[in-house]
């Protein structure tokens, strides 16, 4: 019999390993994974304000602040006044950054299909339900702010 300690064990340490890659070789192609969920949450969320990323990705705003301004720094994102708002700033990718980050994610999606190459299509589909069964089981037993899991 398996036990369950062992499976918990084996999904960390793929969850670890996978994340570890991807960062890696999407950092050598000019954009990190953290900097990624940032800038793909702007790239998709039209008239961003800082706000709004923090909001999408769980943050306090605070919290995302250093990781904004370091993407502009890197020449990866501008921010302009909000013409309706004054006070407010509207976050954009810069050309630069749309192409790095395009690079990065072609980098990670790489990476995603050798790790999930090793399965048919139809194991893929019943690890996806049973990944999608177990963050449920999680989700009701977790006292903390509940997150929104995609079917």
């Amino acid at each position: 019999m398996v036990e369950d300690r062992e499976i918990a064990s084996k999904l960390r340490l793929l969850s670890r390993l996978g994340t570890r890659v991807e960062d890696r070789l999407m950092r050598e192609k000019g954009v990190s994974l953290a900097q990624s969920r940032l800038m793909e949450v702007i790239k998709h969320t039209p008239r961003a304000r800082w706000s709004d990323i923090a909001t999408v990705l769980g943050y306090s705003p605070r919290t995302i602040t250093d990781a904004l301004d370091a993407l502009e720094r890197d020449g990866l994102m501008t921010r302009v006044l909000d013409p309706g708002d004054r006070r407010a700033k509207i976050l954009t990718l810069t050309k630069r950054g749309a192409q790095d980050l395009a690079r990065a994610q072609a980098e990670r999606d790489e990476v995603r299909e050798v790790i999930f190459g090793v399965l048919s299509t139809e194991e893929r589909v019943v690890l996806l339900e049973m990944l999608k069964r177990m963050c449920r089981a999680a989700q009701s037993i977790d006292t903390e702010d509940h997150l929104d899991l995609p079917d």
